[in-house]
């Protein structure tokens, strides 16, 4: 299963497709900080309170964690 994560870069919300039920997340910055961290949803995840730059997004399900990088503008 391909994971799509848009848009990126974002300047508010993003969009999680084709991910495994029961995913979770946390969004961390380039300090390694897990600023928000819940389970995905279909719904978006908004970054419009955070500052431009560059998070990480980790998922977690049952077989495997994968991180995709996030820019905010």
């Amino acid at each position: 299963n391909q994971i799509n994560i848009y848009p990126n870069p974002t300047t508010d919300v993003i969009f999680m497709d084709g991910l495994p039920e029961h995913t979770s997340y946390q969004l961390i910055d380039s300090n390694g900080s897990t600023l928000v961290q819940g389970t995905a949803t279909g719904s978006g995840l908004d970054l419009s309170n955070f500052s431009s730059g560059i998070y990480f997004l980790q998922l977690q399900n049952e077989s495997k964690i994968s991180f995709k990088k996030i820019f905010k503008n």
